[in-house]
């Protein structure tokens, strides 16, 4: 069984966090449009300026052109080559924070990963914990859609999208009537490190990945989160489906769907 088969889909791990970050003060309505941006990264540059507002990058790929005849539990093809320095795409800056799309994962940015991936696996065991295969699959370009949040040049978070098609053959994907209509997202995993909780870092990096989605004018992102956490949500949010011990975590987790061209903001 693969390592990540059996653990809860992690944007429930992400759900932790809606409950102990703070409110982002940082104003996304004067984000800007410029020319797309492929920046190499290398750990001890910051390839875009500084400053106090974040700066929106780019006009994107349509994100739903990659093909999903071949319904996945998550069986993306794997890099089978693997470069030194990651590609990143930058979407959007504040201070000391970039947040950008991890086009093509690269070994120097292995270890930050799974440092972020250690907030997981101490609430859901170790096999929530990335290693050099996970990260080769999940952070898998275009096949998913893997947004990073870098502080000073170094991964502190990171949000995974998935069209919902490619777990078309998933019980619980059945249970949505949006499967099938590709204009839905689904939140695969969610996690910042530990020490940049309550930050306003992980409410930023999920912000900017709603915006960008609603952008590529996708109608509904959803995922699955402990039981109680989509009342929380800013918004509205259904509750499509609960499931009790949520792949074998003793937990009740509910798997959710809100529209993001009517909410506004991410929560």
């Amino acid at each position: 069984m693969d390592t990540l088969r059996s653990l809860p889909r992690s944007s429930s791990f992400g759900s932790l966090l809606h409950s102990t970050v703070s409110p982002i003060k940082t104003s996304f309505a004067d984000f800007k449009r410029e020319k797309k941006t492929f920046i190499p990264y290398t750990p001890y540059s910051r390839p875009i300026p500084s400053n106090s507002s974040l700066v929106f990058r780019g006009k994107f790929d349509n994100l739903l052109s990659v093909s999903s005849k071949q319904p996945l539990h998550m069986q993306t093809k794997t890099q089978k080559t693997v470069p030194q320095h990651s590609v990143i795409r930058v979407i959007g800056t504040s201070d000391d924070l970039d947040i950008g799309i991890l086009e093509q994962v690269g070994k120097e940015d292995f270890q930050d990963l799974i440092e972020v991936s250690e907030s997981l696996a101490d609430k859901f065991g170790d096999s929530a914990r990335l290693n050099p295969g996970t990260i080769k699959k999940y952070f898998n370009y275009p096949q998913t859609y893997p947004f990073i949040a870098r502080l000073n040049g170094r991964i502190i978070g990171y949000i995974i999208g998935v069209p919902l098609e490619r777990f078309a053959t998933d019980t619980w994907a059945q249970h949505d009537k949006n499967l099938g209509k590709k204009n839905t997202i689904y939140t695969y995993a969610f996690a910042v490190k530990k020490q940049f909780h309550k930050t306003g870092y992980a409410k930023m990096l999920k912000r900017i990945y709603y915006n960008w989605m609603r952008k590529r004018e996708v109608e509904y992102i959803s995922g699955h989160v402990v039981d109680g956490t989509t009342s929380r949500f800013n918004g509205e949010a259904e509750v499509i489906k609960t499931f009790d011990n949520w792949h074998g975590t003793g937990l009740t987790f509910e798997y959710y769907r809100r529209s993001i061209q009517t909410n506004g903001q991410a929560g």
